[in-house]
């Protein structure tokens, strides 16, 4: 999958974890697949990439595909989309629009060499 992304941060980027819904023709939730990047973007900048997805994808022709972004992982932050999967159904659906809640945390976990830990 190529990808952009922009930091306007000034905090280093190291990680990403996301969320991806396959949805089928009537709205609902077909399946779903998180997972964890590395994507190092230094602050204020950025740049194009490609992901692998870490799964094979089984669609069907009217199947639709929304990729979301869960948690942020910075050198000094860590921040969170705390309904992430509610907002993603309802843009998926054509509901109203749920906005995302995001929560900023102290990364309090990796060393400042960068190394992003998974637990």
């Amino acid at each position: 999958m190529k990808c952009s992304a922009d930091n306007s941060s000034g905090d280093q980027i190291l990680g990403v974890t996301f969320l991806l819904l396959v949805i089928d023709y009537e709205n609902k939730v077909r399946g779903s697949v998180n997972w964890t990047a590395g994507v190092h973007l230094e602050s204020y900048s950025g740049k194009e990439f490609s992901l692998k997805v870490p799964m094979k994808l089984s669609l069907k022709s009217r199947d639709r595909v929304v990729l979301a972004t869960e948690q942020v992982y910075g050198r000094e932050s860590i921040w969170r989309v705390m309904n992430v999967r509610e907002s993603i159904e309802s843009y998926a659906r054509g509901d109203g629009y749920v906005a995302p809640r995001v929560q900023k945390i102290a990364n309090q976990f990796d060393p400042a060499s960068g190394v992003v830990r998974i637990y």
